[in-house]
């Protein structure tokens, strides 16, 4: 009798186990059914891309990346298809970032100057507006301000493409602190906090300005390069040198740079596309760990974000908010000036709430002083709503490039110059009745 039940159970073990393998062999099978269509897929350049036209710096070692000053850049972005959808023009200035104003070294008398440190975000490519400028203006404009006596005021744009943290303290360290910024504003979204630069050794401003005046200079380790295809230049996104495609820390983005002769030629892109397809697809899709799978789920990033983790033992939220409160305590100390951390919605927080990043940034950054942790989610798109958020959704995609790229329009910028303005008119206001 008990051999016979031993015999039942163990019969039972094995068709279970059986069924437990058929099931993992099929999820493997999809898997590497779906690396296939997606290699495909971006083979044959079906993939959506964003091309800069303008005179550009093929080596990038300078901490305000790839644009030159005094010019004038076109972005144009491309669907799938390789249908050209949306444009936007902007300049950089005689310093060397996107802003119509010119910076100068020098303050004028009575000159309040703000410094807003943050990544593509406040660069601001994807918009005609420059939130930045517009904050400028509204400042400048406004009347109570000027009856306190206050002088001109001015706004400096340091953003940086793709900048994680550690950029924010090197753009500061080489730039911003040299303009003498009567306030300073890290601007951050909820991405970047996972942004990290493996090989950043240098902590202090001191050393940054050492490391930059010695080959290889820091920019050129932290920066951006581009390599030549089919005569457009693919933009590359490395951690460590050299800049070309056979180092495994370099990734291209779906960013190109090109005349706007070539960006509209749909054979030399696709030439191009297909090429990065074909050289950086293959191995990622072969080796990488990340389930793709997950990705046709409804909380796509999520997923993403995990499998990023799994890839990377230091990537955790703790680690990148210990990272965080870090730069951000040594920019506020070394400066010695009053520092505000905004939170900028994205277009992710049209689905999610992610307000808890600033209320743990606040806990790690308790007892500093001068430090101010902003969230601007609701004053730029509201609350999240508990029904009816495909409505929602729907009413606020408008503030961000959507379906074709979730950075902020044309009113998704002027929408949060004017969330800035009002958090920073009221620090001026109490900040002169104090004085």
């Amino acid at each position: 009798m008990r051999s016979k039940y031993l015999r039942g159970h163990g019969g039972n073990s094995g068709k279970v186990m059986l069924v437990l393998i058929s099931i993992l062999l099929g999820f493997i099978v999809s898997e590497i059914g779906y690396r296939l269509y997606l290699y495909s897929k971006d083979v044959n350049a079906r993939y959506r891309v964003s091309v800069i036209a303008g005179r550009t710096i093929a080596n990038i070692a300078q901490p305000t990346g790839m644009f030159l000053p005094n010019e004038t850049y076109e972005w144009l972005q491309f669907d799938e298809k390789g249908t050209f959808v949306q444009e936007t023009k902007f300049r950089y200035n005689n310093s060397g970032w996107r802003s119509e104003f010119d910076y100068h070294r020098e303050k004028a008398s009575g000159e309040f100057r703000i410094a807003i440190i943050g990544d593509s975000f406040v660069a601001s490519h994807l918009s005609n507006v420059s939130w930045t400028d517009e904050l400028a203006i509204l400042l400048s404009n406004d009347p109570k301000l000027k009856s306190t006596g206050l002088g001109s005021i001015s706004v400096y744009n340091f953003g940086l493409d793709g900048a994680g943290l550690d950029d924010y303290r090197q753009v500061y360290c080489l730039e911003s602190k040299h303009y003498d910024p009567d306030l300073i504003v890290l601007n951050l979204i909820t991405e970047a906090l996972p942004r990290k630069r493996n090989d950043f050794f240098y902590k202090t401003c001191p050393e940054i300005e050492r490391a930059s005046l010695t080959p290889p200079a820091i920019a050129d380790r932290l920066g951006a390069w581009v390599e030549t295809l089919h005569g457009v230049e693919v933009f590359l996104m490395c951690t460590v040198p050299p800049p070309q495609f056979g180092n495994p820390s370099c990734s291209p983005s779906n960013a190109f740079l090109a005349s706007r002769e070539t960006a509209t030629d749909k054979t030399k892109m696709d030439e191009a596309k297909s090429f990065v397809a074909k050289t950086y697809l293959k191995s990622k899709l072969l080796w990488s760990l990340h389930i793709y799978l997950f990705d046709l789920l409804p909380n796509i990033d999520a997923f993403s974000r995990t499998a990023r983790v799994i890839s990377d033992p230091n990537h955790t939220t703790a680690a990148d908010l210990e990272r965080a409160v870090a730069v951000i305590r040594y920019i506020a100390t070394d400066s010695g000036k009053p520092t505000f951390v905004f939170r900028s919605p994205t277009h992710l927080d049209l689905t999610e709430d992610r307000g808890e990043i600033c209320a743990q940034l606040v806990k790690g950054l308790h007892g500093i002083p001068n430090i101010r942790c902003v969230d601007l989610r609701n004053d730029v798109i509201g609350e999240l709503p508990d029904k009816n958020p495909n409505l929602y959704y729907n009413q606020n995609m408008h503030y961000f490039n959507l379906p074709q790229d979730g950075h902020f329009s044309d009113q998704g910028s002027q929408s949060y110059a004017k969330a800035t303005y009002h958090t920073i008119r009221s620090y001026l206001l109490s900040h002169q009745q104090t004085q």
